[in-house]
């Protein structure tokens, strides 16, 4: 096991070792440890559905040197029975990444990677991992969630107020383009320079982040010296991932391409049997027309994430010009499609009228057993979403 998955047992370990509750007999809910790994490749796997096809989001070949590009902070833990501990019956996050919220970083508490065994559905482990959250978390700790549309099982669980459960509130819908075209040509801005990022620029570069907190919420806090000193965080991006897009000389705007695939895929588990039927004769026209192809069932889908892909967001002629550059930059390393996430009241959404895309819904939501967090939310920030980091 490498260095980089061996630290990663540290953040994962809770002050309370187990956790029990009389409620829910013969379970308990403990921390992941290393020997777990493999066991947790595997839960995470499990499918879920989007626009008639079954998706496999995995985390091969090591859940733990995954989740550290997720999580600055991760808080992993699994559910298992008391008779079988080493056997893990289902698992969640709960870690923190620092962010911008109105303004000023602060740690925010994400769910994510919620699985349960498709064989132990049903048995007690949604009302311990509620009595989990509620007796060892502050009650007004705020979480917040990313979930697909279709995603049915995480939605019951999630965005239903019963009893004992955080009630939730909806922030926003969001959409994650698959970007692979444009439905017109246009020529660069002249007024415009984008070149690669230089140690050089990290300074500046942190302060056009900072600034960018004016106009985003929920934005990474991030710290590109970090990157320059490989931190877990950072994984499988190098400085010279990363563009910089200046006008008269200044910064206004950023972008990475982020390759993850060798720590974490999309893989094709399944098709409709509608889109089975369609997929060549689909694939035929996609191929004339810049869409995205549909892999064979089992195969892996090939695209880049866009990292802190940020500029004025009501400079969508920026925003159009960055993305163009983007997808090019993409296309020059043999990628032909590009992912990012926009949220509903983001005004860079007006350039999807240029876009040939694939989109995903999902909704961004915030959980407390208190007061309703999104009055705590600046309402004119707009909500900032990295696609590789959900």
């Amino acid at each position: 096991m490498d260095a980089a998955v061996d630290t990663l047992a540290e953040p994962a370990i809770q002050s309370i070792e187990t956790y029990r509750t009389k409620a829910v007999e013969g379970l308990h809910i403990r921390p992941a440890h290393i020997a777990d790994d493999q066991q947790l490749v595997k839960l995470i796997a499990e499918s879920m559905p989007a626009n008639g096809v079954l998706l496999s989001f995995e985390r091969y070949p090591s859940y733990f040197k995954a989740t550290r590009t997720q999580y600055e902070q991760p808080r992993v833990l699994v559910m298992v029975a008391d008779e079988q501990p080493e056997k893990i019956l289902a698992m969640f996050n709960l870690g923190t990444r620092n962010c911008f919220i109105n303004g000023t970083v602060k740690p925010l508490r994400y769910v994510g990677d919620l699985r349960i065994g498709k064989t132990t559905r049903g048995k007690g482990l949604i009302s311990l991992l509620m009595s989990y959250v509620k007796n060892c978390l502050p009650l007004d700790e705020i979480y917040q969630t990313v979930i697909l549309n279709d995603n049915i099982v995480a939605r019951k669980v999630l965005h239903e107020n019963r009893p004992g459960v955080p009630a939730h509130y909806v922030s926003d819908q969001v959409e994650t383009h698959t970007l692979t075209g444009f439905k017109t040509k246009k020529q660069p801005n002249r007024n415009l320079s984008i070149s690669h990022m230089t140690r050089g620029d990290i300074s500046a570069v942190n302060r056009f982040i900072r600034h960018m907190a004016d106009y985003y919420n929920f934005l990474p806090a991030y710290d590109f010296k970090g990157l320059v000193a490989q931190e877990p965080y950072w994984n499988g991006l190098s400085i010279n991932d990363f563009y910089i897009v200046k006008r008269g000389g200044q910064i206004v705007g950023l972008f990475g391409l982020w390759n993850q695939k060798p720590f974490k895929q999309t893989r094709i588990a399944d098709y409709s049997k509608l889109i089975s039927f369609v997929r060549p004769a689909y694939n035929y026209w996609a191929k004339l027309t810049h869409q995205l192809r549909l892999p064979q069932k089992g195969d892996t889908l090939n695209y880049m994430m866009l990292h802190s892909v940020l500029c004025n967001p009501y400079d969508t002629d920026l925003f159009e010009n960055i993305i163009r550059s983007a997808h090019q930059q993409a296309c020059d390393r043999k990628c032909y499609a590009i992912c990012f996430t926009l949220a509903e009241n983001d005004p860079r959404r007006d350039c999807r009228k240029v876009f040939i895309s694939q989109k995903v819904q999902a909704i961004h939501a915030f959980h407390c057993f208190k007061d309703n967090p999104l009055q705590q939310f600046d309402s004119k920030r707009i909500s900032y979403l990295e696609c590789g980091r959900i």
